[in-house]
């Protein structure tokens, strides 16, 4: 049974209107954080099957539990610049900056999730938009290398969708509350694709 007024749709107006203002770079504006705000009040009267019309059975909608490799945090020594990481959270971090010094304090940094939290201090570098998908994607080829462990087990994922469902608002690289761009998924299937 729908909710009152079909919430579900109504969501999925209110991420056409998202997907706009992301094209035209007014996400972060007063409108879309209002516009982000009455999207989680209609997401919380969703019944529980609304929801689940957002996770098709054959979609890996989180990168958690049986498939926790798919995330960048996965143990997995990936080299940049001449640098070797030990994932490609470290990596992709450091790739913030330019500054030798403190990409080596993050390559050192004890778990993906302490290098994340020292790139998030980082001043980062003036062309970093633009190369953001670009750093992913070598970071990427690497961890799911042909002939690796990671890349097989990649492949076992046959044709199924692949989203990086997350709690904790990233929008750009996953999906959270049934939005997203979801680029980490995306950068993983095209890779997967090509493995095929």
């Amino acid at each position: 049974m729908n909710s009152p007024f079909n919430a579900y749709d109504k969501y999925m107006d209110m991420t056409t209107t998202l997907k706009k203002l992301i094209e035209e770079g007014k996400d972060e504006s007063a409108e879309g954080e209002a516009l982000r705000d009455a999207m989680d009040d209609v997401w919380f009267l969703m019944t529980p099957e609304e929801i689940k019309r957002f996770n098709p059975d054959n979609e890996i909608d989180s990168f958690d539990g049986d498939f926790r490799w798919l995330s960048n945090f996965w143990p997995s020594n990936v080299t940049l610049d001449a640098v070797e990481y030990p994932s490609v959270e470290h990596a992709y971090q450091a790739a913030k900056t330019t500054d030798a010094t403190l990409r080596k304090s993050i390559a050192n940094a004890k778990t993906p999730g302490l290098a994340k939290k020292m790139g998030k201090g980082l001043a980062m570098r003036s062309d970093w938009n633009s190369i953001k998908l670009d750093v992913m994607e070598h970071l990427l080829r690497q961890k799911f290398a042909v002939g690796s462990e990671l890349s097989e087990k990649l492949l076992a994922t046959g044709h199924r969708r692949l989203v990086e469902g997350n709690f904790w608002n990233d929008c750009f690289w996953g999906v959270c509350k049934g939005k997203g761009e979801n680029h980490l998924g995306q950068l993983l299937m095209q890779i997967r694709k090509e493995l095929q």
